[in-house]
């Protein structure tokens, strides 16, 4: 025990001037006047031991040069009692650098409701708020003992690499930490402010990224830090990597298919091109706003092709006859939309993909002796245009539909673009090689009023019977059919068939009827 003398000048000491000193400390309160404040202690020598001087100025912006604002935790049943928050020990010296273990600031008199949340900071956990605050006062905003990131690290050393990079998030900028995370506790992890992470995002950066009917999936469950570092990146818009390689720290599924012959050049810009990364009103998250003229798979495949290829391009929009797949916007019924090891990314070679649907006549290709030109070669553009166009069939060129039409060249445009256009103008005609002498039995089977198209006689992809002569003849309505057998010589051949009597012909030798 003993005491010291308190002197102050410009204040007054409320609890006299003479103070006790008890376990190697004292305690007394000043009322501070306006103006500079001089607080003096004495020894029992009455020789000045601490001095201390504090100006109360009327705001801040007042205080004269040298001092700093200082803030002192206030509250009556701090005065005097050291024991509520230090350790006292029965022998030995106190200690005023140790605080009791089942000291806390959280309690229904001071700050009640501050460790009640789910997750909770680990100096509010411990019950150590001093690992944070100074309990009896600070320069800074709620007696923080050091302000921003300079306070965080105090903690989190090791981790200032996490928080370098070429891009910084706007927060991390400004050193402010709390504009995320709440210091104290909260309901979502890492104690993050808001209902939930998605929420915190939200709350800067807007909702229109969640707001479409396809989202991403990360999106979809309101986890941003999927793809972006909360804090910062190397890379643009806080990405975990390149665009180019972002994707794939999920989608490495998908590695193999980039790695193959034809890769399609918006894959070599990045995946944004095409999709994008939150979400759209279109399946796989496809940008659907890159064109207004056409809608599903198509709209954003259009949005290049229709510079790249504007005749293709008026060819699909304007088609009277569509291609199904093009008519449904599904372009990815034939084409990858990545990569492929076939030219045009079809997803099947030229041999295979057509018949992917049309599993019918693949059949008979494969299985028939003769093939029509085109079909040996699998070139099936050469009758068709796979996009879309203006005739029945998505032909090239015209052809009747109709089993009995006069005849007239243009309605056979499609035959005539490899054939001969002649073969059936004249009766009698050494333009086609099937005659009776010379007598031009295509101009009798179809130059007339009522002539037979050619597909009448003609497979026109591949058949059993030599020149593609049809096996069966369709008839009527009710899908009735003749069967036709022909037989073929170095000079002319026959056939039998339901129409007429068996009948042959001979280029040299005429048969006569």
């Amino acid at each position: 025990m003993g005491q010291v003398t308190v002197r102050v000048r410009g204040g007054k000491a409320l609890d006299g001037t003479e103070v006790p000193v008890a376990q190697g400390a004292f305690s007394f309160q000043v009322k501070l006047g306006r103006g500079m404040n001089t607080i003096e202690t004495l020894g029992a020598d009455q020789k000045v031991t601490s001095t201390l001087q504090l100006f109360q100025a009327k705001t801040a912006a007042k205080a004269p040069e040298g001092f700093a604002l200082y803030t002192m935790h206030a509250g009556d049943d701090l005065v005097g009692d050291c024991q509520a928050c230090h350790i006292f020990r029965r022998r030995g010296k106190p200690s005023y650098t140790r605080i009791r273990p089942d000291s806390t600031c959280s309690t229904g008199e001071c700050h009640p409701n501050f460790d009640q949340a789910k997750f909770l900071h680990g100096p509010v956990g411990a019950k150590s708020c001093t690992g944070c605050h100074n309990p009896h006062g600070s320069q800074n905003p709620v007696f923080l003992s050091r302000t921003d990131q300079d306070l965080c690290f105090a903690c989190h050393t090791g981790e200032e690499s996490r928080f370098a990079g070429k891009v910084l998030h706007q927060p991390m900028q400004q050193g402010e930490c709390l504009t995320c995370h709440d210091p104290h506790q909260s309901e979502v992890k890492f104690q993050l402010k808001g209902d939930s992470q998605e929420a915190l995002c939200r709350s800067c950066h807007g909702g229109e990224r969640s707001n479409h009917k396809y989202l991403h999936g990360p999106v979809g469950t309101g986890n941003c830090v999927a793809c972006h570092n909360p804090h910062a990146s190397d890379h643009a818009n806080l990405l975990y990597q390149e665009k180019d390689k972002i994707c794939f720290m999920c989608h490495q599924d998908r590695m193999e298919e980039f790695s193959r012959k034809h890769i399609h050049q918006p894959v070599l810009e990045g995946c944004g091109v095409c999709h994008d990364p939150h979400g759209s009103e279109t399946r796989h998250q496809l940008r659907s706003d890159l064109t207004k003229r056409a809608q599903g798979q198509i709209a954003p495949c259009l949005s290049c092709h229709e510079e790249i290829n504007p005749e293709l391009s008026d060819q699909i929009l304007k088609a009277k006859v569509a291609h199904h797949p093009v008519q449904e916007g599904n372009c990815t019924a034939c084409h990858t939309p990545h990569a492929s090891n076939y030219e045009h990314q079809l997803k099947a070679p030229l041999t295979e993909i057509c018949y992917t649907c049309h599993m019918e006549i693949g059949q008979a290709v494969t299985e028939s002796e003769f093939k029509h030109g085109p079909v040996l070669t699998s070139d099936c553009s050469a009758c068709h245009k796979v996009h879309g166009y203006s005739y029945s069939r998505l032909l090239t060129n015209d052809f009747p539909t109709e089993f009995y039409t006069p005849y007239a060249t243009e309605k056979y445009g499609i035959c005539f673009n490899c054939h001969n256009e002649k073969v059936a103008l004249s009766k009698w005609s050494k333009e086609t090689q099937f005659r009776n002498g010379n007598r031009n039995l295509h101009y009798l089977h179809v130059n007339r009023e009522k002539g037979r198209n050619c597909k009448a006689c003609h497979e026109v992809h591949a058949g059993d019977q030599e020149r593609h002569i049809r096996e069966e003849i369709p008839f009527g309505s009710k899908g009735w059919s003749y069967p036709l057998s022909y037989t073929v010589n170095p000079t002319g051949g026959g056939c039998v068939v339901g129409c007429h009597r068996p009948l042959t012909y001979d280029r040299n030798e005429p048969v006569k009827y």
